[in-house]
């Protein structure tokens, strides 16, 4: 029998451009995450540099609002927000617009009552008796609703007028009408928040705290003392 030959085509042989692009390929990446590596390096130490300065300025800003906020400033900035949310809900922006002119209305017996109790918006301290409008007690009082005498003060009396005005009395609001009623018999004149605060330890913060509603007319009111210069 005649053997044939039969012929085997060999292997194809390897794309060599198909490696050579490989390898470009992988030296472009390479040189991506080199360029990476060098840029994140490069924030590193820029993090580094600016770690303690940005730390001074953190700290300094921490120092400053708490000084702030032991000055009563936050606790003022609140109050005033207040009044500017009242005034918004209760006048329209035409209502600002118009002149201010104060309408005249006949007095009712309540808002003549509540006159009588709140008095006039701001009053120079009185330094003797003031004429009396009404008598509680036996003890007469001013129409600005403070204590006409402020000699015939007694704690007793001093209680019953901080009820009045709503304040549970502890040892801090006593130790503040003491001094408000020591600084009266030196200066015959009602010490305001300031003068309460250079005359005491007592900061602005925590005379709102102890008086949150006109703290300085309030306190005067239950010290028996006249209404302080410049109080609302």
């Amino acid at each position: 029998m005649e053997t044939k030959n039969v012929h085997v085509p060999a292997a194809p042989a390897p794309h060599d451009h198909s490696l050579t692009a490989l390898h470009a390929r992988l030296d472009h990446l390479s040189a991506d995450v080199a360029y990476l590596v060098e840029r994140q390096r490069v924030l590193d130490e820029l993090i580094d540099d600016f770690a303690p300065i940005t730390k001074g300025m953190v700290n300094s800003a921490a120092t400053r609002l708490e000084d702030l906020e032991k000055r009563g400033y936050f606790e003022m900035g609140r109050e005033a927000l207040g009044i500017v949310e009242r005034v918004a809900e209760g006048f329209t922006p035409d209502d600002v617009r118009k002149p201010l002119t104060k309408p005249k209305v006949a007095p009712t017996p309540l808002t003549a009552r509540v006159a009588a109790e709140k008095g006039p918006a701001c009053a120079t301290p009185s330094t003797g008796p003031a004429a009396v409008a009404s008598v509680m007690d036996g003890v007469g009082f001013g129409a600005d609703g403070h204590l006409a005498d402020a000699s015939q003060w007694t704690r007793a009396l001093g209680e019953k007028l901080a009820s009045m005005q709503g304040v549970e009395m502890s040892d801090a609001h006593w130790a503040l009408v003491e001094a408000a009623r020591k600084d009266f018999g030196e200066t015959k004149a009602s010490p305001n928040i300031r003068r309460l605060t250079q005359v005491t330890t007592v900061t602005t913060k925590e005379v709102y705290a102890l008086f949150p509603k006109a703290p300085a007319r309030t306190l005067a009111k239950i010290a028996g003392l006249p209404k302080p210069a410049g109080c609302l």
